[in-house]
């Protein structure tokens, strides 16, 4: 294959986004690739890509070609085009961050493309917050195919213009103290490894991240990736065998040694210069863990209040990330996995015309934070009052669970589930014989929504699914009943032709519409 060919990459994407996830050793760590010079792979730089074999040759699927596509990232939404070529193989086993996953993110209801790895804030997607961390503007690294988002520009980078860094090289040796608790699990028991790299320590059994490049026996986790620390953020120094909390500076003193920081400490009120490799930011989901593991080693220290609010706000914390207002789009879709099964049974395939979306007079969609999109009352809404129809994507069982599985794969605090548990009736025709089938289905709104999707995801919603059949030559949906008190309500109402709407949601009263 000739290096300046690439293939468009909306040729494979559809079968790409649509087959089972890829089975890999999810637990490695790739190098992150130099910026390309030429038109060639940017994660292996070679004509052919060095996993082909097993990206072709993965059973039970529809054989993909490798090829080479160019980075499907830019649009009007989300900016300029990139140049960036990839082998599909290199793209989808290339591990450069933390549970980065292409074909996951490659999803319709992601980023309906295979993007390289620089669209994402690095910090943000080792963080979990794999959807915010594809919004905003990126600061990008001069060497290496790396991105930060402008307020998570890494401490000890350098400002190189409008929108490019030059990070700073990661110390690899460390010879001081170690912490006394694994940096990944939060706990002090068991035999620990220490890193040769940094202050952390670890379980064998909580680091199971290999590289090319590492000894996982001697480099933690962080290390192996070089995770980056955000400037102005608050994070942990080991000073004297104690952590205590200290506050990155967001300009870091000009001439700085190689591997050494500024850090604003509350003990001394003052800048002071540290080794980089001295500090350590726990992961979000292990801080109450942390904060038992710390005040068990320390005792009364006089910086427990201190850690402790540090803990608390690093465990409800949530990128501030502007991102796009969801669009409300009131249509159906049929997905391929289901467009297969009505074909299977001699169905006929609906044609949905997608209809403009009209203003909900009753409610809109918010956002809160670290909960995530609500839905709240413009006004007051009397009990009965229909707040809209559920529209979305309908797709079977078997795939639902495949989207679930990327999704747990990936770890995608953000992943988007907008499922409502449906059924489908159809007529099979055999000569004079006919029989009624039923079949259940799913309607996803990850990608075709409207506010109801929102309240069918939310913690404890104050309303009700309405049936209504929507008739569609031999077959029609359903949708089961979504029923909040012990009255008994049937279950399905008689079939209506007329209405062009799978499942209405009522409000039932007892204030607005809640989270």
């Amino acid at each position: 294959m000739a290096q300046n060919k690439a293939v468009d990459p909306s040729d494979n994407s559809q079968r790409y986004q649509n087959t089972k996830p890829y089975e890999m050793n999810h637990n490695v760590c790739t190098d992150h690739p130099p910026r390309p010079v030429d038109e060639i792979c940017c994660y292996c730089g070679k004509d052919e890509g060095k996993h082909r074999e097993d990206f072709e040759n993965q059973k039970q699927r529809p054989k993909i070609e490798d090829v080479l596509i160019r980075c499907g990232h830019g649009s009007e939404d989300n900016g300029t085009h990139c140049n960036h070529r990839m082998h599909l193989s290199c793209a989808t086993f290339a591990k450069p961050m933390m549970n980065f996953n292409t074909q996951y993110l490659s999803q319709k209801q992601n980023n309906n493309a295979v993007w390289c790895s620089d669209h994402f804030c690095e910090i943000c997607f080792g963080e979990g917050f794999q959807q915010t961390a594809s919004c905003g503007e990126l600061l990008h690294d001069k060497k290496t195919i790396r991105a930060f988002h402008t307020n998570c520009r890494p401490i000890g980078s350098k400002m190189l213009g409008r929108s490019k860094i030059e990070l700073a090289k990661r110390p690899t040796n460390y010879t001081g103290d170690h912490m006394k608790f694994c940096g990944l699990c939060g706990k002090s028991g068991e035999k620990l490894q220490k890193c040769k790299s940094c202050i952390q320590s670890f379980h064998l059994r909580c680091h199971q991240t290999t590289s090319g490049s590492h000894d996982r026996l001697t480099t933690c986790r962080d290390c192996i990736f070089d995770v980056q620390i955000r400037a102005n953020e608050k994070t942990f120094l080991l000073d004297q065998g104690v952590l205590e909390v200290v506050t990155t500076c967001k300009d870091s003193e000009a001439n700085l040694p190689e591997g050494v920081v500024s850090v604003l400490s509350d003990r001394q009120r003052r800048p002071i210069t540290v080794q980089r490799n001295c500090l350590y930011t726990p992961p979000q989901e292990i801080c109450h863990t942390v904060f038992q593991s710390w005040k068990q080693l320390y005792k009364d220290h006089k910086d427990l209040p201190a850690v402790s609010e540090f803990l608390q706000n690093l465990h409800e914390y949530w990128p501030a990330v502007q991102k796009p207002q969801k669009k409300v789009i009131e249509s159906y879709d049929l997905h391929q996995s289901f467009v297969k099964f009505l074909k299977r049974n001699k169905q006929e395939i609906p044609d949905f015309k997608p209809k403009p979306a009209e203003v909900n007079k009753l409610v809109k969609i918010k956002h809160f934070g670290r909960k995530g999109y609500g839905v709240v009352a413009k006004k007051t809404i009397k009990p009965g009052d229909e707040i809209g129809t559920y529209y979305g994507e309908v797709i079977t069982i078997d795939e639902r669970e495949r989207r679930r599985s990327l999704s747990i794969i990936s770890k995608d605090k953000e992943a988007k589930h907008y499922c409502f548990e449906a059924k489908i009736d159809y007529t099979v025709v055999n000569g004079a014989k006919r029989c009624n089938y039923k079949e259940d289905v799913i309607i996803d709104s990850s990608c075709y929504q409207n506010e109801t999707a929102i309240l069918n995801s939310s913690c404890n919603p104050n309303c009700v699914a309405d049936v209504e059949i929507i008739d569609m030559g031999d077959f029609g949906f359903h949708a089961e009943l979504l029923q909040k008190n012990k009255q008994d309500v049937p279950n399905l109402v008689p079939k209506i032709t007329e209405v062009n709407k799978l499942v209405e949601i009522r409000h039932k009263g007892n204030g607005v519409v809640a989270l």
